[in-house]
């Protein structure tokens, strides 16, 4: 379906003015692509994938990749990915750790993974991580408002977190919106095993988020970006922009038939809130806070948020709003002019306001939405820039599938480097069939 030029205008009109002024060109800085290989460009001069064979141009780079993470031992009885924020390439911990975000973007990973290739061992490790989650990595039951709710941080190798030993959290403090994302994570784990420790889990989570949620407005969101666990006293950040994991938690449930005190009153207020404030504020701005080691007392946009919530919209479509296509198109322009440059034949994307860098997973994150965008429209602008995008989050793959997140520097993030990475080259491949293997 080919969105007209007039419909766009529309949708853009519709759209309010934030009142924040214009947002200047990104300054993003340069990482070096050829640390692991050397850039294959075509005739073009586009940037090519480094290997390339019968299987198509990224199955090679996607099956190293997933295999290194596959292949990580343990610590302490645990995937040592659930205990660290950052692995060096011979899997040791250093950094704090980051156990919602990695085990929830893991999860959703293997699933995508196993699906993709048949790989039992896939399958394993998500149960593995979602164990991990509801036997470790929950505050405890009588803590007070936030209880039996996923701890976002933890110290460097410790197996039970308490909220901090990372930078900028602090023990005894949640953040709802990394709960919602181990509560989305493990509604797909119930979904694709039928086991009911993951369904059971996920409800609590969504207990918890409902009977704290708040209709929100320009200056708030439904839930702030920190709180006490204990008391439920926002911490920082009242404006947190990533609300679309709370979304899919409560329409998982709902669609499953889970009716239960405030799940449609909750699911409804963030809708409400993604379209009427964060996706009508197109300068941006209101996509606020999403990283674990920054303060939600920053002025700190990212494109996390708003890309989560345009891969929301095109995978649901009119079941989540008539104006799907619309919404996407105007957030991806959103995106593209607060976060994204053309460099060298290739298009990168900066991480969050107060990082800029270009790390593998922001890079191949908007290529799957332009891939899917190709998809939805059949535009081919759109595809030959996700190509680009992914063919640049290639080269952080080295040989060995050890995937550095920023190319060279010895450190693949248990988050960017694992989960996030591969979830959106496996939704690009799908978007796009002829970048996958063949079928056989």
């Amino acid at each position: 379906m080919l969105l007209t030029l007039a419909a766009t205008a529309l949708c853009l009109m519709q759209c309010r003015d934030s009142g924040l002024p214009e947002v200047p060109p990104p300054v993003i800085p340069v990482l070096d692509i050829e640390v692991f290989h050397e850039a294959v460009r075509g005739k073009d001069g586009g940037l090519r994938p480094w290997h390339s064979d019968g299987d198509g141009p990224f199955h090679h780079i996607i099956t190293l990749q997933a295999e290194w993470w596959l292949e990580q031992p343990d610590h302490d009885g645990w995937p040592v990915c659930c205990t660290a924020a950052k692995l060096d390439r011979g899997c040791g911990q250093f950094g704090g750790a980051v156990p919602a975000s990695t085990c929830s973007l893991g999860i959703l990973a293997m699933l995508k993974y196993h699906e993709y290739a048949g790989d039992g061992r896939a399958l394993e490790l998500a149960r593995r991580l979602g164990a991990y989650q509801l036997e470790r990595g929950l505050t405890p039951s009588d803590i007070g408002e936030w209880a039996d709710f996923p701890w976002p941080a933890g110290a460097t190798g410790d197996t039970c977190p308490d909220g901090g030993g990372h930078p900028f959290c602090t023990a005894g403090e949640v953040m709802p919106d990394k709960g919602a994302m181990v509560g989305w994570a493990l509604v797909r784990l119930y979904e694709t095993t039928g086991e009911q420790a993951w369904l059971d889990g996920s409800v609590r989570i969504a207990d918890t988020l409902a009977r704290h949620a708040a209709p929100g407005d320009g200056s708030r969101s439904p839930w702030p970006f920190r709180v006490r666990a204990d008391s439920g006293v926002q911490v920082d950040g009242p404006l947190s922009g990533n609300q679309v994991f709370a979304l899919r938690l409560f329409d998982g449930l709902l669609r499953l038939g889970v009716e239960r005190d405030g799940y449609r009153e909750a699911r409804e207020a963030v809708w409400r809130w993604l379209r009427d404030v964060a996706i009508a504020d197109t300068s941006g701005g209101s996509w606020q806070h999403f990283f674990e080691d920054h303060s939600g007392d920053e002025d700190n946009p990212t494109q996390f948020s708003a890309l989560e919530t345009a891969r929301y919209l095109l995978e649901e479509r009119e079941r989540l709003d008539p104006h799907w296509l619309e919404l996407a198109l105007a957030i991806e322009e959103t995106v593209r002019r607060r976060w994204v440059v053309e460099r060298d034949g290739c298009f990168v994307v900066g991480e969050q306001q107060q990082d800029m860098t270009p790390y593998n997973s922001h890079t191949a994150r908007y290529g799957s939405l332009l891939a899917m965008l190709h998809a939805a429209t059949g535009e081919e602008r759109f595809r030959d820039e996700a190509f680009s995008c992914l063919c640049y989050a290639a080269y952080s793959v080295d040989n060995d599938g050890f995937t550095d997140t920023s190319y060279g520097k010895g450190t693949a993030w248990t988050t960017d480097s694992f989960g996030d990475w591969l979830r959106s080259f496996i939704d690009a491949l799908a978007a796009v069939p002829r970048w996958g293997r063949p079928a056989s």
